[in-house]
């Protein structure tokens, strides 16, 4: 049989007995990349690449340098990461140099404030 949540006809959908819960779909959010403890140095580094270079060409980010830009990629791509995290985690690496590269600065960061974070 078939039941309704509200009234015949008012349901979204009829109340379905007997049949095993299927869950709904995962929301597809621009942070569906994988959870913090689960990603590889590799694709931290190739995520946060890919996405900065986007948020850099983004018109509302032009003014801002490529920490800002970092702190901003962190808090939208990673659960768990906000903004005074995130903030916190690129100031352990403003002793960096202009010359160091994107790659050589994230493996940094995933080797040092990244996995600190993780072990808490």
């Amino acid at each position: 049989g078939c039941g309704y949540q509200v009234g015949p006809s008012q349901s979204v959908r009829p109340l379905q007995t007997g049949r095993p819960y299927r869950l709904p779909p995962l929301p597809l959010t621009e942070s569906s990349v994988p959870l913090p403890h689960e990603i590889s140095k590799e694709e931290f580094v190739a995520v946060v690449k890919q996405k900065a270079s986007a948020a850099s060409r983004d018109a509302k980010n032009k003014a801002k340098g490529r920490f800002q830009i970092l702190e901003i990629v962190l808090v939208r791509s990673f659960a768990g990461v906000g903004p005074t995290l995130a903030k916190r985690m690129v100031e352990s690496l403003k002793t960096s140099s202009d010359s160091e590269s994107a790659d050589a600065m994230l493996c940094r960061l995933f080797e040092g404030a990244w996995t600190e974070w993780l072990s808490v």
